[in-house]
C-alpha cells in the first residue's frame, strides 16, 4: 500500500456545521457588532477541526496526494471516510507530464481503490486521486468542538504575548475518536 502525502479540499463547503446564531449563543453575544468577525471564525474552527481529524466534515470534493501507486494489482487505501465517488485518478510521469488512469474500482466499505488491470509501472513522481465526499453521519461532536474553538478564538483575539494559548483539550477529546490516518 502507498502512504498518502496530504488531503486538499478542492471546493468550499455548501454550508457550515455551525451557524452564526449557534456561535453567538455559545459566545453569549446578543449584539450584532461582531457578526462579521464571528462569521469569519466559523470556517477557521471547521478547518482546524478537519485538519486535526484529517478528514472533511461537510460535502466536498478533495484531492488525495500519494507518493506512488502500490505494486501490481494491490489496492490503494483511500484515507477519507464518507467518500461518495472517486472522480479521477492521475499521476505525474518521469517527464513531469500528467497522465490519467482509466478503469478503477472503488470499494467504499473498505476504502480501497483497485486498478482495472494493474497500476502503471512507469516511474511515478506523484499520484492524485480526486474524490467527492458526503457529510458524515456523526456531526454532533464536530459541532461541539467547533463551538469550543470559536470560543477560544473569540475570547483570546487580542495580543497573546502575555499568555500562552493551548489547544482546547475538551475539543480535541471530542474529536479524537474521529481522527483518521494518524501518524502520517
Amino acid at each position: 500500500m502507498s502512504d498518502y502525502l496530504k488531503i486538499i479540499r478542492l471546493t468550499a463547503p455548501s454550508y457550515e456545521l455551525v451557524s452564526l446564531t449557534e456561535a453567538k449563543k455559545q459566545l453569549q453575544v446578543d449584539f450584532d457588532d461582531d457578526d462579521s468577525f464571528i462569521s469569519g471564525l466559523i470556517p477557521v474552527a471547521r478547518d482546524k477541526c478537519e485538519q486535526y481529524c484529517n478528514r472533511v466534515f461537510t460535502d466536498a470534493t478533495a484531492a488525495i496526494l500519494f507518493e506512488s501507486f502500490p505494486s501490481g494489482k494491490n489496492p490503494l487505501s483511500i484515507p477519507l471516510p464518507n467518500i461518495v465517488s472517486v472522480d479521477a485518478v492521475s499521476y505525474i510521469d518521469a517527464d513531469h507530464s500528467s497522465q490519467s488512469v482509466a478503469g478503477t474500482v472503488f470499494n467504499a466499505e473498505f476504502q480501497y481503490l483497485w486498478p482495472a488491470s494493474a497500476w502503471p509501472t512507469v516511474e511515478v513522481q506523484g499520484v492524485r486521486v480526486a474524490v467527492t465526499c458526503g457529510e458524515p453521519v456523526e456531526t454532533l461532536a464536530f459541532k461541539q468542538a467547533m463551538l469550543l474553538f470559536i470560543t477560544d478564538l473569540y475570547e483570546y483575539r487580542g495580543d497573546l504575548t502575555e499568555r500562552q494559548v493551548y489547544d482546547n483539550l475538551a475539543a480535541t477529546t471530542l474529536l479524537q475518536p474521529y481522527r483518521v490516518e494518524m501518524g502520517i
